[in-house]
């Protein structure tokens, strides 16, 4: 070996060295442990594939942890990913990836549409229409998948499990929240699927669960009034919002706080179509003049926001609305974040959809 040899592989492994080092002084700068971390969905970044990336609260940096040509849905639960992909109104296929490796495996399920996923515990619930004429029924079938087994469980309690709608799961991944028929509500419970309660309160509305799992919150679109629900007890809180043109509402996880969109102004113009977010009493806190701010969702500890940002032009473009808390949505968003802790609103141009806080 001449002497050029050896400096070429002494250079290589050197520069190998530094790009380790590098990596991992990256990596090891997204990791904070100081904020929560969320997934999205990001769509044809490159011009080709979907994306499924983890980021921060502060958007800093993005890890790709999973890609396909159309990612439809998901959901994370302990450090896995509940993957539906497919093209709209088609044949849904079900991956299960672990965030670490990111290695997926294809879970075999009957053909139809995954409209909805959840995770708790060791299991993610989902549920499956059938497609019919090349429309699905919107009869949503509850399923059970165990990450452990990969086995599916297909409860059928009571009859409940046809057009199941509005999933959650409780934080400890032992109580289920999904509705029925004619707008009831019921509660199963995990460890025991034939164990359910059904709510007194009729509501067409739910954001699941607080951190106790013992209360949701409950609201009927076009009503200004609300619930919290206790599901042990079955006592009821009411409350009222300031309006009836609001179209989220989401509990805090300590149930204390309750945050809300409402429509900017009530007038029939170009206004009326945008959304800005409210606090209940102590009225707005994220609000914009050329875009609505929808979908509110906080993570665990209730410091951080994030909502979806959609332009006026985003509104207008009808051509690939997807369905997203019960309501038509545009089909890409920005994704901005408000500190409550700080009162600093983080928007580092993050266009992404479908944002999932990790478990």
């Amino acid at each position: 070996m001449n002497n050029f040899t050896r400096l070429t592989i002494v250079l290589v492994i050197g520069l190998a060295g530094i790009g380790s080092v590098l990596a991992f002084v990256s990596y090891q700068k997204f990791l904070r442990t100081d904020v929560s971390n969320l997934y999205a969905i990001q769509r044809k970044y490159n011009q080709s594939n979907d994306r499924i990336v983890k980021t921060n609260a502060f958007l800093e940096d993005q890890i790709t942890i999973f890609e396909s040509s159309r990612i439809q849905t998901f959901s994370e639960k302990n450090g896995k990913l509940l993957v539906g992909v497919g093209q709209k109104n088609e044949k849904t296929d079900l991956y299960l990836v672990d965030v670490i490796s990111k290695k997926s495996t294809k879970i075999d399920i009957p053909e139809g549409l995954v409209t909805q996923i959840q995770g708790g515990g060791g299991l993610f619930i989902f549920t499956l229409e059938k497609i019919v004429e090349g429309y699905p029924d919107f009869k949503g079938i509850l399923n059970i998948l165990d990450t452990n087994t990969l086995q599916i469980t297909n409860p059928n309690p009571q009859g409940f499990a046809q057009k199941v709608t509005n999933l959650h799961v409780s934080n400890d991944g032992q109580l289920l929240l999904f509705s029925g028929f004619g707008s009831y509500h019921y509660v199963m419970d995990l460890n025991n699927i034939e164990n359910i309660t059904k709510i007194k309160t009729k509501m067409n509305y739910s954001t699941g669960f607080d951190s106790t799992s013992t209360k949701i919150l409950a609201a009927q679109f076009d009503k200004k009034d609300f619930k919290l629900v206790d599901v042990v007890t079955g006592e009821e809180e009411s409350q009222s919002l300031p309006t009836d043109r609001f179209k989220d509402v989401t509990l805090s996880n300590t149930s204390k706080d309750v945050y809300f969109t409402v429509k900017n102004a009530p007038d029939s113009d170009m206004t009326s179509q945008l959304y800005k977010l409210q606090k209940l009493g102590f009225g707005d806190i994220l609000k914009s003049d050329i875009s609505s701010l929808e979908l509110p969702k906080l993570d665990s500890t209730d410091r951080f926001i994030a909502v979806e940002k959609y332009s006026k032009s985003e509104i207008n473009d009808t051509s690939d609305f997807r369905i997203a808390g019960l309501r038509a949505r545009p089909a890409s968003s920005t994704i901005i974040i408000f500190d409550t802790r700080t009162k600093k609103l983080i928007d580092n141009n993050f266009k992404a959809i479908d944002l999932v806080w990790e478990s």
